[in-house]
């Protein structure tokens, strides 16, 4: 009972110890920057949140240390535009690499400031790059107009580094 009893203070003054701590937040690792092209957005409609938009991913490419190719012209992100003008991405693409690569990129996230911020997710089945599969990857994006359409440039990290 005493070891039990001498465990519980330890672990108590161990994890009090760690919460009083300052946090710091995690290292990001650069992994790329795309520009999508997007075709002429379409209205779903109203949701609680605002309007439902779509998107449709027509091209654009990508370009970093770890990878690089374009974005085959099939997807579409389903995203949420607010009244006060704010968009809220939901998107799916997918990454055609240099050496032939596909990759199901994911998207979904939020507006502040002018900046759109996201959780980024990948999956694939291609060896070299099953490790994009298990990271976690952060978006900051901006909405730019080309054309009848509409484009959008994103930078993507890696939280930690690149396994």
């Amino acid at each position: 009972m005493r070891f039990l009893a001498a465990f519980w203070t330890i672990l108590a003054a161990t994890a009090s110890g760690h919460a009083c701590a300052k946090p710091t937040g995690p290292p990001l690792t650069f992994l790329l920057s795309a520009n999508v092209t997007a075709a002429p957005k379409f209205v779903v409609g109203p949701e609680a949140l605002g309007t439902r938009v779509g998107l449709p991913i027509a091209g654009g490419t990508f370009a970093g240390p770890y990878l690089n190719g374009t974005f085959l012209p099939l997807g579409v992100d389903l995203g949420i535009l607010t009244d006060d003008g704010k968009f809220y991405p939901n998107g799916v693409a997918y990454l055609n690499t240099t050496d032939g690569a596909i990759i199901v990129f994911r998207d979904q996230g939020y507006q502040a400031d002018g900046a759109i911020y996201g959780s980024v997710s990948f999956e694939t089945g291609y060896e070299k790059y099953k490790w994009l599969n298990t990271v976690v990857a952060i978006s900051s994006a901006a909405l730019t107009p080309s054309g009848s359409g509409s484009g959008v440039g994103l930078d993507i990290f890696i939280v930690g580094e690149i396994p």
